[in-house]
């Protein structure tokens, strides 16, 4: 164990007996903890610095969410070792994944937006919406030397950095990285959203749209027409108004964004291949060649 009991009592003033870590990843650890009622809770690792604004933002954020319903996990104490409140759920694979559970991740999507428009409280989350693709400019030398395609690439962020779409004024705190990976789910029912590292502010149909092509499209895998469609009609079933041009550029924008983020952090590690290998650019690809409402009927 990584972390002693005696230590995570004295950090948290609490009475643990089991430390048992769930998942690892490249941004956070995340521990199972258990107390000497039995009543669980989690830890997580931060294993980027955060700063405290950030910290700040999560804990009312995630309080104001609660307080309306919304299912989040609360933060009881924030820091580079957090304390948050224990959800009861699992966390699926994508080929567990149903309709009815797509069509219900769209629904709580649609009311997680509803309600943080209403939030006003600062700090409000310092990462901006484009600051993904606007990275790519620091490596543009190196995609354009490594890859067939790299100055395509470069092109094709020009292309949705300069859209009028983004000026666009319905703005509100979006999750930013709505994956199934990031919810747990007790049957059917979605119950608990997880992890705000991305959040920030920015059109909430940019949440929906990339979570669509996210929970429907596996990587290297044909499009699940019947989970697109449920996780929208989900989100419709809240937020009937939709814009489907602009729906199509932000499943583009995800896509494209997810794409250099991989490309970025990665960029002195992967060998170039001829043309880049992402599966999120492929998908970006894939939603600026196709039409979007075919896969709707």
């Amino acid at each position: 164990m990584k972390f002693t009991l005696n230590f995570l009592n004295t950090e948290f003033n609490r009475q643990f007996i089991s430390c048992n870590l769930i998942y690892n990843g490249s941004d956070n650890n995340v521990y199972c903890l258990t107390d000497i009622d039995r009543k669980k809770y989690i830890l997580r690792e931060s294993l980027r610095i955060k700063n405290q604004e950030d910290l700040a933002f999560e804990a009312n954020f995630s309080s104001f969410l609660s307080q309306r319903g919304i299912p989040v996990r609360l933060v009881l104490k924030s820091g580079p070792l957090s304390l948050l409140s224990f959800c009861e759920g699992e966390n699926l694979s994508f080929e567990m994944v149903t309709p009815m559970q797509c069509f219900n991740g769209g629904k709580t999507l649609a009311l997680f937006h509803l309600e943080s428009q209403q939030f006003h409280q600062l700090p409000f989350p310092k990462r901006t919406l484009t600051a993904e693709l606007e990275r790519v400019y620091a490596v543009s030398d190196k995609l354009i030397e490594r890859y067939s395609d790299g100055v395509a690439f470069i092109e094709n962020v020009n292309e949705i950095l300069s859209s009028p779409i983004l000026k666009q004024e319905n703005t509100c705190v979006i999750h930013n990285d709505f994956r199934i990976q990031n919810v747990l789910f007790d049957g059917d029912t979605l119950s608990a959203i997880l992890d705000f590292d991305w959040a920030c502010l920015g059109n909430p149909l940019k949440d929906l749209a990339h979570a669509m092509a996210e929970w429907s499209i596996l990587d290297g895998n044909p499009i699940c027409q019947d989970r697109f469609a449920a996780f929208l009609n989900g989100y419709k079933s809240v937020c009937s108004n939709m814009d489907y041009e602009t729906l199509q550029f932000w499943a583009c924008f995800g896509c494209l964004a997810d794409a250099a983020t991989y490309l970025v952090d990665r960029i002195d590690q992967l060998q170039p291949f001829g043309k880049i290998r992402s599966w999120m650019y492929y998908k970006y690809l894939f939603f600026k060649e196709n039409d979007i409402k075919k896969f709707l009927k």
